[in-house]
Order: structure tokens, then C-alpha cells, then sequence
């Protein structure tokens, strides 16, 4: 029997104004899957607004190779828990009822189901997965449960080096296993790090995890020659012959306090370097500007800094820009006031990491990191907080790890500073960059073959 894939996630898809990383996991699977594919999406935006889900329909079939749907199955289960009548409750679930007032999910789900195993791919984590064991004692063997692990334990349960967990944690700890009990799932982990913070205190047993770590474009993100990059950066207006550059979203949790450190560290001492962040929309985006704009003033006015928007996973790294897409960052901006600033550049539609010099990754929890993969497979040495999953990909062969718990945050930026300068004054040749990127592709970094075991993993 055929397998089918339906992805569910609660940011928008593909357009993520958040910048997170299963939003583009679950588009590189979509367009190198050898199954037919699905996404069900949560975001307020998409459900909402017409012009923004037609949108995302179009990307996620022209550019992802897969249907948007509308509806959710947990909205569908919620609404069949209401039904009280046992005739209504079998019609509700009933194949011969898919085309009768139902949801875009529940029709696709119904039509599916009727002649294939389907994968159900959750990419968020919740404690418990109401009625999907009344669906699998519907549909028995027919449908599986996928919980995908994107972070580290720690972002849901917080500190888990104590001997116990405590209070609400033990609840949560206890309302999981009921989930796993009734549910059945297997959970697929992206990197060996974030397997063991989830069995660490019996979070989740260690049979029941798979791990599947991600995978990057090596078509998207290459090597570029020394011309290629100091014509991109006369193009992003920066006013220095190194870059050093950061991909992703501004948050505590991505070390969005270390990259303003390290701005103000370059704003009292002058170098030859610029510094480029590619981000969106960020939880913390506003007030990091805000801050951007107060501490490093120098820096902006002497076009040493600039912030702009990645949009190459969407557009496939083409140099004409869709104009769609764009406007849809770009609004965002325009809202924060920046557009039309000196600190703000555009969007950009080819990816910025191989264009730098040195790439930062100043996390304080990481899984593995899309951008840091992205920027390794571009060439670029990676300079990285040694946390969660990143030392499984960042070594001396190809960067810095800086040891970031328990040390005072100078210190650590120090370390960072001294990386920084190492690497560009002794910057990797081109023979070697080409080594280290094809390291990672036979190390089964890319996307393909990232696409290829979780076909495996759907499938089994």
C-alpha cells in the first residue's frame, strides 16, 4: 500500500514571516519526496486571509511541489467530539460522507485514507494529541504518527540538568506519555543532541526516537569566487572588504544579546569588517533594533551594518526577483519604519552565506541549525556557541565552538571577537572550502538525502 505525507505546522507555509527552520524542512522534504505530500497549517494568517492562503497555495505547488490545505486535524477532532449522536458520529468519519460540508483537511484526509497509509507529520509539540486515537481506532494501521523534534527539550521543560523534574514539568512529563500511550507515535529528532536532552528524566523512551538530521540545498548554497562576493557586497551598499553576516530569527534563544555585544564591540573598535542580518520577523525584532540603532550608530552611518530579508529557499535562488514574495517581507519591514534607511538593504533572492567571510551562530539552545549547515556548505567557516546539536556539525576543521554556559557574557564575546579575527585574517582557500562541503554532502547533509530517510522513516 502506498504511503502519503500530510505535514502539519502552525507557522505559515511556505511563507513564515518568523523564520523558522521546520518551515523550510518541511518544503525541502515536499519537493524531493518521492511521496505524494500535504501541508496542514495553523498560522492565523494563512486561515484568515484570502489573498495570503491563495498566495501560499501557489508557492507551495509551483515552488514545494505540494497541496496547501486548509483546516487542521485537531480543529476536525475537536468538532467530532461534539458530536453525540452515534449515527452523526460515524457519518462525520464515514469515506462515503468526504465531499459533504467537510473541511479542505477532512476531504483530503478521507480521500486518502481510503487507498494509502498516511504519515501524519506533526512539526509542533504538544502534550497531548487530543482524538487521534479515536482516529487510529478508526483507521487502525492505515494512519501513523510522526511528532518531529525541531528543538531542544529544554525549550519546553527548561532547565533539565536537576536531578528531578519538578511541579508542572512532572505534569507535562505525565500528560506526554498519556500521549504516547494512546497515540502510538514515532518522534524523529534532527540531531543526535536533541534525542538525548528528550530521554533525558524519561521524557520520551529512547526506542521510540528516530533520528533524521536536516539537510540543506548543496544546489542553492555553494562556493563562490572573490569577485562574485565584492560585487555582492557593493550591491548591499556595505562599506568594508570583509563580511561577516548572521541568517535566522532575533530571539534570546538564538544569541539575539551576543550579536548586539558584538556590534557594540565594533562600534568602539573600528575595523575593516561589515556586518550583514538576514532576518524577518523575529519575537524580539523590534527592540533589537531599537537597540541596533542606539548602540551602534557609527556603524549604520558609515554603511558598516545592514540588515535585509534571505528570500532564496522561496525563490530558488533566481536572480530576478518574485516580486510576491519580496513585497510579503517587505511589508514587515516597512512597518518597523526601516525601509528606506541606511541600515535597511532589501530583499535579497540569492542566499547570503556564501557571500560572507565568517558566519555567526551565537545560540543559546540549538538543535543543529539550518543556517549554520547552510553556511558550511557554502564554504564558510562557522564561528558557533557549543550548545545542543551544533557540535555535532561546527569543529576546528571548519570554525570556532565558544563555550557560552557558565562564563560571563564579555568573556564570551571576547572569544567571539578572537574567532572572528582569526578567520578573516586567515580565511579558508578555495580547495579546502570545497573539501569541507563535500564532507557534509557524504555525511548525508543534503537536502535530498535528508528527504530520501524520511521517506524511510514515513514509510515504515
Amino acid at each position: 500500500m502506498k504511503t502519503r505525507v500530510i505535514h502539519h505546522t502552525t507557522y505559515g507555509f511556505p511563507l513564515d514571516p518568523m523564520f523558522f527552520g521546520q518551515t523550510f524542512v518541511i518544503g525541502d522534504h515536499t519537493k524531493n519526496s518521492s511521496l505524494e505530500t500535504a501541508v496542514s497549517t495553523l498560522h492565523k494568517d494563512t486561515m484568515n486571509d484570502f489573498d495570503l492562503f491563495q498566495l501560499d497555495r501557489k508557492l507551495a505547488f509551483q515552488k514545494f511541489f505540494t497541496k496547501l490545505i486548509k483546516g487542521n486535524i485537531h480543529h476536525e477532532m475537536w468538532k467530532a467530539s461534539e458530536i453525540k449522536d452515534s449515527e452523526d458520529k460515524e457519518r462525520f468519519f464515514g469515506l462515503q460522507t468526504a465531499q459533504n460540508g467537510r473541511s479542505d483537511y477532512m476531504k483530503l484526509f478521507l480521500e486518502w485514507v481510503e487507498d494509502s497509509r498516511l504519515a501524519l507529520a506533526f512539526h509542533y509539540f504538544k502534550w497531548n494529541h487530543f482524538g487521534l486515537d479515536e482516529l487510529k481506532r478508526r483507521y487502525g494501521n492505515k494512519t501513523k504518527v510522526y511528532l518531529h523534534l525541531h528543538c531542544m527539550a529544554e525549550m519546553y521543560f527548561g532547565n533539565l540538568n536537576r536531578a528531578e523534574l519538578s511541579g508542572n514539568k512532572n505534569e507535562r512529563r505525565d500528560r506526554l506519555h498519556r500521549s504516547i500511550d494512546s497515540v502510538n507515535p514515532t518522534f524523529v529528532a534532527v540531531s543526535d543532541a536533541v534525542k538525548r536532552s528528550f530521554m533525558q528524566h524519561n521524557l520520551i523512551p529512547e526506542e521510540r526516537i528516530v533520528v533524521v538530521k536536516n539537510g540543506v540545498s548543496s544546489d542553492l548554497y555553494n562556493i563562490v569566487s572573490d569577485d562574485a562576493k565584492q560585487n555582492f557586497r557593493r550591491d548591499l551598499r556595505i562599506n568594508a572588504s570583509k563580511l561577516v553576516g548572521y541568517v535566522g530569527r532575533i530571539s534570546p534563544e538564538k544569541g539575539s544579546a551576543m550579536l548586539l555585544s558584538l556590534l557594540r564591540h565594533y562600534e568602539k573598535n573600528p575595523a575593516d569588517i561589515g556586518f550583514v542580518i538576514a532576518s524577518s520577523n523575529g519575537e524580539h525584532m523590534d527592540r533589537f533594533i531599537q537597540d541596533v540603532q542606539r548602540y551602534a550608530p557609527t556603524l549604520i552611518e558609515q554603511d558598516k551594518l545592514k540588515f535585509c530579508v534571505d528570500v532564496s529557499k522561496l525563490t530558488a535562488g533566481l536572480y530576478s526577483r518574485d516580486k510576491e514574495v519580496s513585497e510579503f517581507f517587505l511589508d514587515r519591514f516597512t512597518q518597523k519604519g526601516i525601509v528606506g534607511s541606511k541600515l535597511f538593504v532589501d530583499a535579497i533572492s540569492i542566499p547570503l552565506q556564501p557571500y560572507l567571510d565568517v558566519y555567526l551562530q551565537p545560540s543559546n539552545s540549538e538543535a543543529l541549525s539550518l543556517s549554520v549547515l547552510e553556511a558550511i556548505m557554502s564554504g564558510i567557516p562557522v564561528i558557533a556557541s557549543n550548545v545542543g546539536g551544533l557540535p555535532e556539525i561546527v569543529s576546528h576543521n571548519n570554525g570556532n565552538l565558544i563555550d557560552v554556559d557558565g562564563r560571563a557574557g564579555r568573556v564570551v564575546m571576547r572569544d567571539f571577537v578572537d574567532s572572528i579575527e582569526y578567520w578573516i585574517n586567515n580565511p579558508m582557500d578555495s580547495a579546502y572550502a570545497q573539501e569541507i562541503r563535500s564532507h557534509l554532502i557524504r555525511a548525508g547533509f543534503d537536502a535530498k538525502t535528508m528527504a530520501k530517510k524520511l521517506d524511510e522513516v514515513y514509510q515504515h
